[in-house]
C-alpha cells in the first residue's frame, strides 16, 4: 500500500480530533484516495432538484465522511 499524502494525513488527523470523527472542508480528490484505501466510512444520500420545464433530476451525493478504525490505525502505526 502506498503512503498517505500530506493532505490525506492532515485530513485524518483533523477528523480524529473532532467529536464526531467527520472530515469537513476536504476536497473530494483527497477523500477519494482515503475511500479507496478503506480508511473512511462514507454515507451517501439522494437529492432531487428541479431543472425547469417540468424536469426533476435525482443524483447521489456524499453526505458524510467519517474516519474508521483502519484510518486511526494507519495514523497510529504509520503503516500507510
Amino acid at each position: 500500500m502506498r503512503k498517505l499524502t500530506d493532505k490525506q494525513r492532515s485530513a485524518l488527523m483533523a477528523a480524529v480530533d473532532k467529536w464526531d470523527r467527520s472530515l469537513t472542508g476536504v476536497d473530494m480528490r483527497t477523500v477519494r484516495g482515503l475511500i479507496s484505501r478503506g480508511l473512511v466510512d462514507v454515507t451517501t444520500s439522494k437529492i432531487s432538484y428541479h431543472r425547469g420545464n417540468g424536469v426533476w433530476v435525482s443524483r447521489t451525493v456524499v453526505s458524510d465522511v467519517k474516519i474508521n478504525d483502519a484510518g486511526r490505525a494507519a495514523l497510529l502505526n504509520k503503516v500507510s
